[in-house]
């Protein structure tokens, strides 16, 4: 079984560690794949790697160093060729919640490769905002509750990305909720790719970042359009 998760950022992992673990405690064969730079590829391309080879990954695939961050669902065609080379018989993405742009970019990335693969496809939640909160690993569908080694695992990849501790200083509090005290993970299979706006409201990336809905939407039709026509 080659299970392959589909990252855009070098510390989105932590949305997936746990099922990393679960993964290769079944005996599956587990690529990691990175879709943009992060904005600093040589620093956090090793932050990453030194994180998943705690988890015991050893085959992690930077296909991004090119693809600036931000910018993903604009060179999503180029980023797809890459990702497509990559056998698969699972394929893990990030939820699309509005959280970030590239996030969402990588989503119908994954789902449109998992599709065509006519394999399964699972997204995790890693952070949105609603109305009035910021919330961590939300996502519904499939709960597993997870072992306390996985957990303290899991929880110990933060150390590993010093150069994101203004991320995890706002992430932190929410997934120690999630990881040490609920001890929850929780999948959503994910059987096409859609392009709807994530919800109602002001999404997270068009208030932190500036990048509307309409924009991404506008570059996500025409991958889709392209690989249809394909």
């Amino acid at each position: 079984m080659n299970a392959l998760f589909v990252f855009v950022h070098q510390d989105d992992e932590i949305a997936a560690a746990t099922r990393i673990l679960f993964e290769l405690a079944r005996g599956s064969a587990v690529t990691c794949a990175f879709l943009t730079n992060g904005g600093n590829a040589i620093v956090r391309n090793r932050e990453s790697l030194k994180a998943l080879r705690t988890l015991g990954v050893t085959d992690v695939r930077f296909l991004g160093d090119d693809i600036d961050d931000g910018f993903l669902v604009e060179q999503l065609g180029e980023a797809y060729q890459r990702l497509s080379a990559i056998d698969a018989d699972v394929v893990y993405c990030l939820a699309f919640e509005g959280g970030h742009q590239d996030h969402d970019a990588s989503h119908l990335a994954a789902a449109v490769l998992a599709a065509r693969r006519n394999v399964p496809c699972y997204e995790l939640s890693l952070y949105r905002s609603t109305r009035h909160f910021f919330r961590v690993f939300d996502g519904t569908g499939e709960r597993r509750r997870i072992t306390l080694s996985e957990s303290a695992r899991a929880l110990r990849l933060v150390a590993c990305y010093p150069s994101q501790w203004r991320t995890f200083v706002g992430l932190f509090p929410e997934a120690f909720l999630k990881l040490v005290i609920l001890r929850r993970e929780t999948v959503r299979r994910v059987d096409v790719a859609k392009l709807t706006r994530p919800h109602d409201g002001p999404l997270l990336y068009e208030r932190r970042f500036g990048f509307s809905f309409d924009r991404f939407e506008q570059a996500a039709r025409r991958f889709l359009a392209a690989r249809a026509s394909d």
